[in-house]
């Protein structure tokens, strides 16, 4: 899968990696099409790897990243056509699971997987949010991926900007936070995800 990092700094390519007989591809390669993935997290129980895209101009989007699969950009924008904007040729792109609009917000922060013991309502649910703030969660039900919110208290005042998630080795939830837009800001923050 992907790459063998060696411990001199090397790396070899496995073999079964998809595009490794493919003369025109990088063999490293595991998947593509995708515009500006934002945080990716394995599923420590299922092993599905989650990626989180950032759009280009109306949508935000979560896929699950399979071997060799072509993810759409520059093609569709989520499940939807960008170039050409009309009539995009979708055969052999794997659309989404999620995506939202920029009404709802404009950036993508990917999460988690919730496989921890404190909060059994996010159990098998995966976590994430925007970066103006509000977060989401997941839910597999048969192919169908349903979407909901969820409400943060006890916040700080102000702006939250939402920059990614951890998780401990209990499968805990942590959110890196920052209240100002740059990178120099000395306002970051972790905060645990618990139980109202």
């Amino acid at each position: 899968m992907g790459i063998d990092v060696t411990t001199d700094g090397a790396y070899r390519v496995p073999e079964d990696n998809p595009f490794v007989s493919d003369k025109q591809a990088k063999p490293e390669i595991w998947a593509y099409g995708l515009r500006n993935p934002w945080r990716f997290s394995f599923d420590k129980k299922s092993g599905q790897l989650f990626a989180a895209d950032v759009g280009q101009n109306k949508f935000e989007e979560v896929n699950i990243i399979e071997k060799g699969g072509n993810y759409g950009w520059k093609i569709m924008e989520a499940s939807h056509c960008y170039d050409p904007e009309t009539n995009c040729k979708t055969e052999g792109l794997t659309l989404p699971i999620h995506e939202y609009e920029h009404e709802i917000g404009i950036s993508i922060t990917g999460g988690y997987v919730y496989n921890g013991k404190a909060i059994p309502s996010l159990s098998g649910k995966y976590i994430f949010a925007d970066w103006t703030g509000p977060m989401f969660f997941l839910e597999q039900n048969g192919k169908i991926w349903k979407d909901g919110n969820i409400e943060l208290v006890n916040k700080p005042s102000g702006d939250l900007k939402i920059l990614g998630f951890a998780e401990d080795n209990d499968g805990e939830l942590y959110i890196l936070t920052n209240q100002e837009v740059g990178p120099k800001g000395k306002n970051g923050a972790v905060y645990k995800i618990l139980k109202p």
